[in-house]
């Protein structure tokens, strides 16, 4: 019997910690964050080094923005895609920026050594702009055009299908 108990611990665990990482509204969209066609809000934030960076830098590049923290597995498993993609589009001009939300900044230095992450990450230790993006879960993605509108805007995890689909959007 507690076998079974334990198996079925594991399972419902399992399924918060996912819960936990990324809400998933119907059709996997975002509704209540900033979506297509509206601008993506600027801000500006400190990377790992300390130095500020500003999204609005980059007007003009195609952004992947993505928020995730060093404890959500799903964003654990979607940011070695990002990466590889970001090799594979760099001369296309594609940014991603990698947003932690609420972390120390140790904490994530260590999480971008353990996955071997070269994309910049910027340190949203307030959460103050995943408010901003009202970003219900994690991960969270936006697609942003070179424009700086927002072309998609996703919650929990983006496989290599979407990934493709959300870059053809902005790598115009």
């Amino acid at each position: 019997m507690s076998g079974v108990r334990g198996g079925v611990l594991g399972g419902v665990m399992a399924l918060l910690l996912l819960a936990g990482c990324a809400l998933w509204p119907g059709g996997g969209e975002q509704t209540s964050t900033p979506g297509p066609g509206q601008p993506a809000p600027d801000f500006t934030l400190p990377a790992l080094d300390g130095t500020p960076r500003r999204l609005s830098d980059l007007h003009g590049r195609p952004v992947l923005l993505n928020f995730f923290a060093t404890w959500c597995v799903p964003c654990r498993v979607e940011l070695p895609e990002f990466e590889r993609a970001a090799e594979r589009y760099r001369d296309r001009g594609l940014v991603v920026l990698l947003v932690d939300v609420q972390e120390e900044p140790e904490a994530v230095a260590a999480f971008v050594r353990d996955l071997g992450l070269r994309s910049p990450v910027v340190l949203d230790r307030t959460g103050e702009v995943a408010a901003r993006y009202r970003v219900q879960g994690l991960p969270s993605s936006f697609f942003v055009g070179r424009d700086g509108l927002i072309r998609v805007a996703r919650l929990g995890v983006v496989d290599r299908t979407l990934l493709e689909r959300g870059l053809a959007r902005i790598l115009d």
